[in-house]
């Protein structure tokens, strides 16, 4: 007998998660062009509208001040952030934001590459307007 899930397995632990993504929020990809002085200048479009989501404060082990580790272990959080939960194939990159509920949230590191991904995991900041 194999170690792993079977494809079914799987699909099944996909399916429960599913359900535990009460929310929606639109994605939204960069695109870098130049103004009439030739300065660098960014605009968004939206690269992915009405995605299942969960979005749940950045907390974990303490350490000094108001850093964190992430519940991923490899990023520090600080105050401000928070994990953002999508389905396993949705396609989002650290140049994203995301906006959820009339707030904007900036993509700081998505935690991808994982065997048998049950969903996708982001460490997002909200930004203040």
């Amino acid at each position: 007998m194999g170690i792993g899930l079977t494809a079914d397995e799987l699909a099944s632990i996909r399916s429960a998660i599913s359900d535990l993504l009460p929310d929606f929020c639109t994605i939204q990809k960069v695109t870098y062009t130049k103004n009439e002085i030739g300065e660098p200048e960014r605009s968004y479009s939206t690269r992915a509208a009405d995605v299942p989501c969960r979005l749940d404060p950045g907390r974990s082990a303490r350490l000094s001040g108001n850093e964190q580790i992430s519940p991923m272990m490899n990023y520090f959080l600080v105050e401000g952030t928070y994990i953002l939960t999508l389905p396993y194939d949705t396609t989002i990159e650290e140049t994203d934001r995301v906006i959820k509920d009339g707030d904007t949230y900036e993509v700081r590191y998505v935690d991808s590459g994982k065997s048998w991904a049950g969903s996708r995991r982001v460490v997002v900041m909200r930004l203040e307007v």
